[in-house]
């Protein structure tokens, strides 16, 4: 429902996004972003590092035939996910929590890690006005030693959520031309680690007051 709702928005707004053969660069840079750290995997640290790549390219006055891409919509494509996937979490906070043992520091502690995954059927590419229906996997995944596991999901969810119109807000603003492409990029991974700088912190309190 989520994902039909959200598809109708970008048709309604123009925000779809020609597909080209560009675009599959972001399969392999996905790749080489995970051989880092899984969490790079997502489009909030891999279209920003295409970006990067594009100006590295046209720095040092080489063409750039690969990295050419639609970046201020895919800004709007990774807010639109990430609000799709802060409002599943909350929806569903109550659901997939497990038991987990594991060492923190010299102690074993107990606690529980969180795993959601969802598909959702969404209108994201056009070719010559033909939309292009695909299956979006979004995961959320947290463990928590602290704290009743629906009470972080729910704020992590909320967190997500905002994150995901924060984005939004600055891509279309970005296609309409009132703030830089170059802004919103760099916000997009920045306030993506807040996310799970607010994790940790929250995590690190609770086990302050005990």
């Amino acid at each position: 429902m989520l994902g039909f709702a959200f598809s109708l928005l970008i048709i309604r707004f123009d925000l779809a996004i020609p597909f080209t053969f560009n675009i599959l660069f972001i399969i392999p840079a996905s790749f080489l972003c995970s051989l880092i750290d899984k969490r790079f995997t997502c489009l909030a640290y891999v279209i920003p590092m295409l970006y990067l790549l594009n100006k590295v390219f046209l720095g040092v006055g080489l063409e750039d035939k690969w990295f050419i891409l639609p970046y201020a919509n895919f800004i709007v494509l990774v807010g639109v996910l990430h609000m799709t996937e802060g409002m599943m979490t909350v929806l569903y906070r109550h659901q997939d929590h497990e038991i987990i043992i594991a060492y923190k520091g010299n102690s074993l502690v107990g606690g529980y890690h969180t795993y959601k995954k969802w598909f959702i059927p969404l209108l994201l590419f056009y070719i010559k006005e033909i939309y292009l229906p695909i299956i979006i996997v979004l995961v959320y995944a947290e463990d928590t030693f602290m704290m009743e596991p629906s009470y972080k999901t729910g704020i992590m969810g909320s967190a997500i959520l905002l994150y995901g119109i924060i984005i939004s807000l600055l891509g279309y603003l970005s296609i309409k031309g009132h703030f830089p492409v170059q802004l919103a990029i760099i916000c997009m991974p920045i306030l993506h680690e807040m996310l799970f700088e607010i994790s940790r912190n929250m995590e690190n309190r609770k086990s302050e007051m005990k």
